[in-house]
């Protein structure tokens, strides 16, 4: 009995030795783990107890137009952040919620996003864009916030407001697949701004400076005390971005010349470099919106009115030309030899036959017998309805193509491709025996199924005031740092050479001089007084609606022309009355003089008056 008590005591005071042993062991692992192999992640952490890495957001570049005018900048915003080791004290985010309004909840999702993607430490932004009463109350009560602090960063700045909404675009907060997406000295973080439409996010890396990193000491309550100067690596600003637009002819066409409460587009560039020197879509809406926060009730607001102020009209709106089509269907009789310059066709009537359906001309009492400069300078229908079944849609949607119709421009922004129908398209939409040939008396006037965009038209007459060549439209003029440096110089480009024939561009050049200065002509409210302009009206129905669109498109000075442009007015009616004077207003704002509404050409001698529609003297 006694040997067995001994054997088991024995055994008791083994597997007490193996139990010392092993926890000794384990400690000496722990030791050794935190001591030497946790060595810099504890330092690190006994750092921040006592100092902080803040990061300094680098400012975004300057948005300026061609002249170097600032259209968007930044100003100072205070936002509010608790820190990752404080994320756990239930009274601290209560007290942040009562105070300040702050959305614990949001703050919360984003801390375990952070956590996610293994940045637990960083601090969590809680609130943006506080007011003047939040900042006083926040710094007079800093022993109530323990773990929250407040950082000065820069928000965006729209200027002008609603100035040029859908070409500088705004900003918003990057999205987790953002932050997922990035990596690096220039990943983003939760609650970062990016570009989310415009020029803003065309040029985001650009506009997106490197963020710096400043070393603070900091009390038991979190109060900064110094900052470690020779630790500290300031940011670098973003690039500014210098645009093409010309902002006192933007404005103007903004503010002064357009009609209130309508909708349309107008978009004005340099023939030679495809520069736009203006780019508007109205009705737009005010920028700075966006760069606070919008709402949710103010976002819907915006997106459900009826002249929707989110769209972009001058290049993502596909429209019916109307007659200003009639440069490419006279281009496609001329070019297939369809149709003679000289040649006079059968007298117009007022209206055309088609099986049982019958096409109208805008002039009731119709125009009588006409030449094609006639037909193109009167905006006869009936001239063209007689020619349209020779000329085929195919034959009238190859030229179309030609003079850059049916695709996308290059254009940096979005942009819509337009519609250039075909007999494929209406075999596949209509089926092979569910149309006929009347299709074509609809597109020859830029009616029916066809569709472009103003930049698309801007673009054509571009190419009819330079010679024949299709240029690309630009909107970046160049990139410049913060020493002045050009790094991004913006060349012009062109798509294609010779897009006319030299008979064709002479045709359409002194075509749409006639318009406006033609006795007969529909343009005449685009002549200024000091300036001869060509151009060509158009007025496009539109299915459903009673109110037309209202076209004109322009070139100018007509004899050494600099630019050229497309004004489109919804629903408000015909071409020459509505969109033409907005035309002249453009010219005169453009070459510097005074629009007083004459009609010039009414003034000049009958000679001189008959001089310029033949071409022979500006």
């Amino acid at each position: 009995m006694a040997a067995l008590a001994s054997r088991a005591s024995e055994r008791i005071t083994q597997c007490a030795y193996v139990i010392v042993v092993a926890v000794f062991t384990l400690l000496t692992v722990r030791l050794f783990q935190v001591q030497v192999l946790e060595h810099r992640t504890f330092e690190r952490l006994a750092r921040e107890n006592q100092f902080r890495i803040k990061r300094v957001v680098a400012p975004r570049g300057v948005i300026r137009d061609r002249t170097g005018k600032s259209l968007v900048d930044n100003v100072a915003e205070y936002q509010l952040f608790i820190d990752a080791t404080a994320m756990h004290n239930d009274s601290l985010l209560a007290r942040l919620a009562h105070d300040f309004g702050v959305d614990t909840t949001a703050a919360q999702a984003r801390w375990q996003a952070l956590r996610q993607r293994r940045r637990g430490h960083d601090p969590v932004k809680a609130l943006g864009n506080l007011s003047k009463a939040q900042l006083s109350q926040f710094e007079e009560n800093l022993e109530r916030y323990p773990g929250a602090w407040l950082d000065a960063r820069g928000r965006r700045r729209y200027i002008f407001g609603d100035f040029a909404t859908h070409v500088l675009g705004y900003v918003g907060e990057v999205t987790q697949e953002q932050v997922d997406g990035s990596e690096g000295a220039r990943a983003y973080r939760l609650g970062d701004v990016a570009g989310k439409s415009g020029v803003e996010a065309l040029s985001e890396m650009e506009l997106r400076g490197f963020d710096g990193r400043r070393w603070v000491q900091v009390n038991a309550a979190g109060a900064e005390l110094f900052e470690l100067v020779d630790k500290a690596e300031p940011p670098i600003a973003g690039h500014d971005v210098f645009l093409t637009i010309d902002f006192d002819l933007q404005h103007a066409i903004e503010t002064r010349m357009w009609p209130e409460g309508r909708a349309g587009a107008a978009v004005v560039m340099d023939v030679r470099t495809g520069e736009l020197l203006a780019a508007v879509s109205k009705p737009g809406y005010d920028l700075n919106r966006f760069a606070i926060g919008i709402s949710s009730a103010d976002y819907e607001k915006l997106r459900n009115d009826p002249l929707t102020p989110l769209f972009n009209r001058y290049s993502m709106a596909a429209y019916p030309p109307g007659s200003t089509y009639k440069v490419v269907s006279s281009a496609a009789l001329l070019d297939h030899r369809i149709a003679r310059v000289r040649e006079w066709k059968q007298a117009c009537p007022g209206w055309y036959q088609v099986g049982i359906r019958t096409f109208r001309c805008h002039k009731e009492e119709g125009h009588g017998s006409l030449t094609m400069l006639g037909g193109f300078t009167q905006s006869c229908d009936v001239y063209y309805y007689q020619q349209a079944r020779a000329l085929g849609v195919d034959r009238l949607a190859q030229t179309a193509r030609q003079l850059g119709f049916g695709a996308r421009t290059g254009f940096a922004l979005p942009e819509a491709d337009g519609l250039v129908p075909d007999t494929r398209y209406y075999n596949r939409v209509l089926g092979e025996r569910g149309w006929t040939w009347a299709v074509a008396v609809n597109c020859i006037i830029g009616q029916g199924e066809v569709l472009v965009t103003p930049l698309q038209l801007a673009r054509l007459v571009c190419a009819v005031a330079n010679g024949g060549a299709l240029v690309q439209p630009q909107i970046v003029h160049r990139v410049v740092d913060a020493r002045g440096r050009v790094v991004r110089a913006v060349t012009p480009e062109v798509e294609r050479d010779g897009i006319f024939d030299d008979s064709v561009l002479r045709f359409l050049r002194r075509a749409m001089l006639n318009v406006v200065v033609g006795e007969r002509g529909t343009g005449h409210a685009a002549l200024p007084e000091s300036l001869i302009v060509a151009g060509k009206t158009g007025t496009a129905e539109t299915p459903g609606k009673k109110e037309d669109h209202a076209w004109f498109i322009f070139l100018a000075p007509h004899d050494k022309p600099e630019i050229a442009g497309a004004v489109i007015v919804e629903r408000a009616g015909h071409g020459g009355a509505v969109a033409a004077p907005i035309a002249r207003q453009i010219v005169a704002e453009y070459f510097g003089f005074e629009d007083r509404g004459v009609a010039y050409w009414r003034r000049l001698p009958e000679l001189q008056r008959r001089r310029l529609v033949r071409g022979e003297t500006s």
